[in-house]
């Protein structure tokens, strides 16, 4: 009854771990935080936590992935994110990997942000399913 109640309280305090360890994780660079705005009128405002990736459109809508961050430099981060998608019956997962460039004539971003973002999407299976790019102002 012991070893029971033993093993009981430490498999919650496990949990209690690791759901703590999600909350506290943070982006080493916190401009992964800012708001980023789309370049070209396809892409969505999106909006990253360790946690959450959120994209809001033009129109009001928006969706939210639940998130696992994966990698976390200085100059990119990449999540791996479940969501349904529009065309989904299901729960999708899909990895993001967000890459920073400070903006400059050269890459035509100078006059409307500070920050350059190359959002890369690949599939379950690891296959590129293009990308956006995004500002930060």
């Amino acid at each position: 009854m012991n070893k029971q109640l033993f093993l009981a309280l430490a498999v919650m305090c496990c949990l209690a771990c690791t759901a703590r360890a999600a909350e506290d994780e943070k982006f080493v660079n916190p401009l992964f935080y800012e708001i980023m705005e789309p370049i070209s009128k396809i892409a969505w405002q999106t909006t990253l936590t360790p946690t959450k990736k959120v994209i809001n459109n033009k129109l009001g809508a928006s969706r939210e992935e639940n998130c696992e961050l994966l990698e976390n430099t200085q100059t990119h981060i990449t999540l791996k994110c479940r969501g349904i998608f529009a065309f989904e019956t299901r729960e999708v997962e899909h990895t993001y990997r967000y890459t920073l460039r400070p903006c400059r004539k050269e890459n035509g971003c100078y006059y409307h942000g500070r920050w350059l973002v190359e959002e890369e999407t690949f599939d379950e299976k690891g296959y590129d399913l293009g990308g956006a790019t995004l500002i930060i102002k």
